[in-house]
């Protein structure tokens, strides 16, 4: 008998295991619709196989990623885009400033900060959003 409570709490660390390894995977840039759908072609394979365990453990993901999937991250990628553009336009704002005063000196120093900026909005929209 206690060896048969051995095996299902082997099961359910496995099962647990295996959902915290799809959580993690499914953070790396996929949408949830994307994720609800490799959930659901893996239950449509297990349930072709027979797998019950497998399937019931994929049910169970697809229900977490019901709940409790977001994707909040595009959101950050889109504000990482604004940000990006607001200090390339306040850099550009400067440099202008600069040359107005005709002073070498931060003509070149808002020609430098203007380039980075410029590295941050092309660095922004080349990100993936991770």
């Amino acid at each position: 008998m206690q060896s048969r409570g051995v095996s299902i709490f082997r099961l359910f660390l496995g099962v647990g295991c295996f959902l915290m390894g799809g959580y993690a995977n499914a953070q790396q840039g996929d949408t949830c619709e994307e994720q609800r759908a490799a959930i659901m072609n893996k239950i449509e394979h297990a349930s072709a196989e027979g797998n019950t365990h497998k399937q019931s453990g994929l049910e169970t993901a697809l229900s977490y990623v019901n709940r409790y999937c977001s994707d909040r991250v595009s959101d950050k990628h889109e504000d990482r885009i604004s940000r990006a553009e607001s200090e390339v336009e306040l850099r550009s704002n400067q440099l202008d400033a600069a040359i107005e005063t005709d002073s070498p000196v931060l003509i070149k120093k808002y020609h430098a900060k203007l380039e980075l900026a410029l590295r941050k909005l092309e660095i922004a929209h080349g990100s993936t959003g991770q």
